[in-house]
């Protein structure tokens, strides 16, 4: 009878340390982990487009404007000094006013281009900060979950597998030890 005690000995081992690999993977506390952060010329890149999408005028817009506008006048008062038919005046006056409109709606055309084009830029980099927003997503909080979720669940499967083996072995040599008492 105490052979087949002593031939139990490591299927009870084997099941003792299933129950210790199964309570260390209920009770397991995990490491500390280190967190992703989205790179600051990223955060800055967005903030920077989304500034320059608010403008409502490109820059320098309001000096080309300003030169226009100093430029008509400069042509009214050379007009004015030169004289002539008041016919000469008054379509010299309508030809300035007129290469002025043109002028303005130039810019006006700049500013919308650059207007658009800024939208378009704010929109590819918030893009980009939203890629680097799901990666950090994923790493600090979908990555974690996976990790101890697997961690978790090998300890507790090694566990039952060793101590369903450990019962099994200690039962077949049981049954051994009972069909040849000797």
């Amino acid at each position: 009878m105490a052979a087949p005690a002593l031939a139990m000995i490591p299927s009870l081992a084997k099941t003792g340390l299933g129950i210790i690999q199964t309570g260390a993977g209920l009770f397991t506390r995990k490491p500390k982990r280190p967190t992703y952060s989205i790179p600051t010329a990223v955060t800055q890149a967005t903030d920077a487009t989304r500034q320059q999408a608010n403008l409502t005028q490109r820059p320098g817009a309001s000096a080309a404007e300003s030169v226009i506008q100093t430029n008509a006048a400069n042509t009214v008062d050379t007009i004015q000094n030169v004289g002539g038919s008041a016919s000469n005046v008054m379509q010299g006056l309508m030809n300035a006013q007129s290469q002025q409109n043109r002028a303005m709606l130039g810019e006006q055309a700049k500013n919308e281009a650059f207007r658009y084009q800024s939208f378009q830029d704010n929109i590819r980099s918030l893009q980009t900060l939203g890629r680097y927003q799901d990666k950090a997503w994923d790493w600090n909080q979908g990555q974690k979950y996976i990790e101890k979720r697997d961690r978790r669940d090998a300890l507790i499967n090694a566990g039952l597998n060793n101590m369903i083996g450990g019962a099994e072995d200690a039962t077949s040599i049981d049954l051994l030890g009972q069909m040849n008492p000797n």
